[in-house]
């Protein structure tokens, strides 16, 4: 049905390898063996004449058994009848009961809305369907709740609006009559989205149980990793599982090639032409799926400006431009407004494509689509599915592998049988981030909060605190409640609880551990939301002086006010920007009780420990058209030609704290070996073994700065750590037994295939060293710790020796310049005075923190003794 051989040939692309995926017919079953009320019975035979799928009629079975039930089938199979049958059994059976049907995502839940809606007005019950999100008013949310026997939801609005007013009753009577929760999509509750969402649903089964009810659990997810162990993490109950092999649902055949694009040619300039013929050539209509927000804006911005035949972009042009143009972008961040018109357009069909990152993997039926470009080989196999599965439902379907000649590109088409053999995803959630237990320590068992709003505690007694025991809370959990209540929060959580005061259900939102930056169009009188950014992605897309992309539209960052969390921008012609980045800097904390494991392998030596993680942007390159800039480096002054652009210090940077695992071995100290490469391709490797998401992690070559014997200070190493501040524990996994042995089976072919210069002759041979020593088996290895200082007598205490620089915990981890250390009657203990050293020196004046406000920086921050008799600085004594 789909050609596209013109286009190959007169562009010099060439078709890899070509995979057809055959159809299927579909089987039915009969109802009849299943107990169902006669409401549902006659549901089924009025929707389902032929009967039911195998899947669908063993998770309404497993249902009325009492089970919480999964469906882990394949796209497009049907999950959502199972849904639908389950609910409307349980309105049937309880004439009081409620249903909290969960979406992870505004679009899918407004269109689900629609067809709970449907399935309900099929089925005879005369019960009102309605939504909650972010888009409904908050005087809108009561009165739904009163008249409705069935809420559509997202999971933010359960965190930041259900459960935070716990005490409203029309909030209380719901849930005190929920029976039945359904979750949709629950292969993307995964990292930090999925682990405060694991803390979320444990929330909720807690509210439910202090109001005196329980509710069954029916969930969906597309097909991954040991789905019972993620099921318990994520809810903390025993599921019944309904997998592939049940699933008889019919399938259209799809058609999959692997192309490579001329390798010499400008990549985005010919994946641009490709969407533009489909566009304007192709009778079908294309879904073209990117890794990343920033080449989601930069592809439709292109589009957008060949569309309008704009060589480059007026500031005072196209500032609604998503009711107009042909292919639209779908990302995350979007402002509701927006969101809500490529949705609306998307169903409507009458626009030629859609350019998106992973957002739209989810199961929203978009109508009219036949083909789906991948731009550059999604990270699993369960991700090639999901993006496979948003065509082909109405009819055959054409899916286009685009070789993006990254390292691990090449050694998929390298070795094309391996696109459908890859791993299945993994389930990326870890329960005991600090972080993220504190945050939901706090939306329930501070003072006032959840746990006394079920109780109706208007005066809580602090030491009253017995949380539910039918919960499956996580280790530490319960015991980081009570310090909150008491009082005794660990002092390097105190920011956060600052931070968030009386509303941490809204200050920290479920799909981060950090408050986000709010990006504002700030341009004379007008003034306009253009969405949120964590601190890593203001990094990559909205760092002074850039150009910042929203809704395939230009704007310049001009000012960015940190403490606030507020990015302002204004109206920019369509240049392009990328940041100056320095080197990643890694801080491994070597103490031992900073250290969770080490092992070596032959020469080999892995330790999986704390870090600190320092990110920095020092300046701007910049794009006109074909014109290349001179690059830009801060601080900016007038004499950089960008007019009216604030940033007056030499860096733009983020420290956070996590874990990784850094890795030594006597061939990354030889002079002539590329150790960025050879870390890329242990990245690589490592994400072809357990393909978690890439956001998820990050990798950096560095050296220590301390000793650490066997190991010697100036020591080069590679690290894979946590994106995640706080950690989410997933680099760990490399010292996984056998890890090591497959990643070094990937090297050799990841070296082979992926760069454009070869590798030097010292390189290879560290390769193969590292291979070969992979292949041992793990011994545990001995090393001396960074050097302790021996017990202080009673009046003296350890602190930051003056000249050296810390951590300010309580400014955003900014370095901190420590130059007199004293005792503050103010604090009532020690304390430092001292500078940002970061800061120019129109802001160089004294600052005063109390001393555990400033933290180490392993290998980096100096060590003395304050005598709090004679007020004195002394030497460190080691032992």
């Amino acid at each position: 049905m789909f050609a596209f051989g013109d286009f190959y040939e007169e562009r010099g692309w060439t078709v890899v390898h070509q995979y057809d995926q055959p159809g299927r017919s579909p089987q039915r079953f009969s109802t009849e063996i299943v107990e169902l009320s006669e409401v549902t019975q006659k549901y089924v035979t009025k929707q389902f004449p032929s009967g039911l799928y195998r899947h669908q009629m063993e998770a309404v079975r497993q249902f009325t058994k009492g089970d919480h039930v999964c469906l882990n089938t394949g796209t497009a199979s049907g999950k959502s009848a199972a849904f639908y049958c389950s609910g409307i059994e349980t309105l049937a059976k309880e004439p009081k009961a409620r249903i909290l049907a969960i979406y992870p995502m505004k679009a899918l839940a407004a269109e689900q809305e629609d067809r709970w809606r449907e399935a309900i007005r099929q089925s005879g019950l005369t019960v009102q369907v309605g939504r909650i999100d972010g888009s409904v008013s908050r005087s809108m949310r009561n009165q739904l709740l009163t008249e409705c026997r069935v809420v559509v939801a997202t999971p933010d609005v359960v965190h930041a609006w259900f459960l935070y007013n716990l005490a409203e009753s029309p909030i209380r009577r719901f849930l005190s009559h929920l029976k039945l929760v359904v979750v949709d999509e629950v292969h993307t509750y995964t990292g930090v989205f999925g682990s405060n969402a694991a803390f979320l649903f444990r929330r909720l089964a807690h509210a439910c149980d202090s109001l005196g009810t329980h509710y069954q659990y029916v969930c969906a997810s597309a097909t991954i990793r040991d789905p019972a162990n993620h099921l318990r993490q994520l809810f903390g109950e025993p599921f019944a599982l309904i997998g592939e092999n049940s699933d008889t649902s019919p399938r259209y055949p799809v058609t999959v090639e692997m192309v490579s694009p001329p390798k010499h040619n400008d990549f985005l300039t010919e994946t641009t032409a490709l969407l533009k013929y489909l566009s304007t050539q192709s009778s079908g209509r294309f879904i073209a799926f990117v890794d990343g927000r920033r080449p989601t804006e930069m592809i439709t911005s292109i589009l957008a400006r060949n569309d309008t035949d704009e060589p480059i972009a007026d500031p005072d042009q196209f500032i609604r431009p998503l009711e107009h143009l042909d292919i639209l972008p779908y990302r995350a961040g979007y402002e509701e407004q927006d969101r809500l018109t490529i949705q609306n357009r998307l169903s409507g069909g009458g626009v030629r494509g859609v350019v998106c990152t992973s957002a739209l993997e989810l199961g929203m039926d978009l109508p009219h689509l036949d083909v789906a470009v991948l731009i550059g080989v999604p990270a699993s196999n369960t991700n090639f599915i999901q993006r496979m599965g948003r065509i082909g439902r109405h009819g055959p379907g054409h899916v286009i592998v685009v070789n993006s000649y990254g390292v691990y590109d090449q050694a998929v088409f390298r070795n094309p049988e391996l696109l459908m053999n890859r791993p299945l995803a993994e389930s990326a959630l870890y329960l005991e981030n600090p972080r993220i237990q504190y945050i939901h320590a706090l939306c329930l068992a501070r003072l006032g909060g959840e746990y006394d709003s079920a109780l109706r505690q208007t005066d809580p007694d602090p030491s009253n605190y017995e949380p539910s025991q039918r919960v499956e809370w996580p280790p530490g959990f319960v015991e980081l409640c009570r310090q909150e209540r008491m009082g005794q929060v660990p002092k390097d959580l105190q920011p956060m609880k600052s931070e968030a005061g009386d509303q941490p259900n809204t200050t920290y939102p479920l799909r981060d551990v950090e408050t986000q930056f709010e990006v504002e169009l700030v341009q004379g009188p007008h003034r306009e939301r253009l969405g949120s950014l964590s601190h890593a992605q203001v990094l990559r897309e909205a760092y002074p002086g850039a150009v910042y992309y929203y809704a395939t539209q230009p704007y310049r960052v001009y000012r960015i006010l940190t403490k606030e969390k507020r990015i302002q921008v204004r109206r920019e012609s369509r240049y392009f920007t990328s940041p100056m980045r320095r080197p990643t800097m890694v801080f491994p904390g070597l103490s031992e009780d900073q250290v969770y494991q080490a092992l070596s392998f032959g020469s080999l030596v892995g330790i999986e420990a704390d870090l600190q993680i320092n990110e920095t942007v020092y300046g701007v390159r910049e794009r006109r058209g074909s014109k290349e800039m001179e690059p830009i480096e801060y601080p900016f002054s007038p004499a950089h030609g960008l007019a009216n652009v604030y940033f007056d210090r030499d860096r733009f940077s983020r420290t956070y704290f996590t874990t990784g695992v850094t890795l030594f071995h006597p061939a990354f100290d030889g002079d002539k070996v590329e150790l960025e490469a050879l870390a890329r391709l242990v990245y690589e490797a490592f994400l072809l073994v357990l393909p978690f998401e890439r956001r998820d992690l990050g990798f950096a070559v560095d050296r220590l700065r301390q000793d650490n014997l066997p190991m010697q200070r100036g020591s080069r190493f590679i690290c894979i750590y946590d994106e995640t501040y706080g950690s989410l524990r997933l680099s760990g996994r490399i010292l996984e037994d056998g890890v090591l042995v497959k990643m070094g089976r990937h090297m050799q072919n990841l070296a082979e295939a992926s760069f454009d210069e070869p590798l030097r002759d010292e390189t290879w041979e560290a390769i193969l060293q590292l291979v070969e020593d992979a292949r041992n088996s793990a011994v545990p290895y001995g090393f001396l710790p960074s050097p302790q200082s021996t017990p202080s007598k009673n009046q003296r205490v350890k602190v930051i020796r003056p000249g050296s620089v810390g951590l300010a915990v309580r400014n955003n981890n900014e370095w901190f310049k420590v130059e007199n250390v004293f005792f503050s009657p103010r604090f009532g203990t020690i304390a430092y005075r001292g500078s940002y050293p970061e800061r120019m020196s129109s802001e160089d004046v004294a600052i005063t923190w109390p001393h555990d406000a400033i933290v180490e920086i392993p290998g980096v921050t100096e060590f003395a003794e304050y005598d709090l008799e004679t007020g004195e600085i002394l030497e460190l004594d080691r032992v």
